[in-house]
């Protein structure tokens, strides 16, 4: 597989011999690796195949976001499942997962900020 992009601290976009594209996971790889080099399968801990062009693109955007501390837990989440169920798991879930964590992380910190403000205008108001 060749490194065609980095995507945050754990995902590379890889060319796989076939030419396919596909996401691979593994702990820390922008830091052993380099655009252009060869990513060797030992470290590597997940391949994700990309059905299409369109999702492709989607979900190098979508990735390139995603904290590298929210992909570990998504992560680890996904294994944690993978090894407690006895089906497999979509290889979309990563993807699916990232997307609903990080609208519901902005929202969290979008409510969390907005009660503080109103709790600090009301304490204001009590000052006053």
């Amino acid at each position: 597989m060749i490194i065609k992009k980095v995507l945050n601290n754990n995902l590379l976009l890889v060319e796989s011999e076939n030419g396919k594209e596909q996401i691979a996971m593994g702990k820390g790889l922008r830091f052993s690796y380099k655009v252009g080099e060869r990513l060797r399968e030992t470290d590597v801990e997940k391949i994700y195949m990309l059905k299409d062009e369109k999702n492709t693109q989607d979900y190098i955007r979508l990735l390139q976001d995603v904290p590298a501390s929210y992909a570990e837990v998504i992560q680890d989440a996904v294994r944690m499942v993978t090894c407690k169920m006895a089906s497999r798991l979509n290889e979309q879930i990563f993807v699916t997962l990232s997307d609903h964590l990080i609208y519901a992380l902005e929202r969290y910190n979008f409510i969390r900020k907005s009660i503080c403000w109103g709790v600090r205008f009301f304490l204001i108001l009590i000052r006053s």
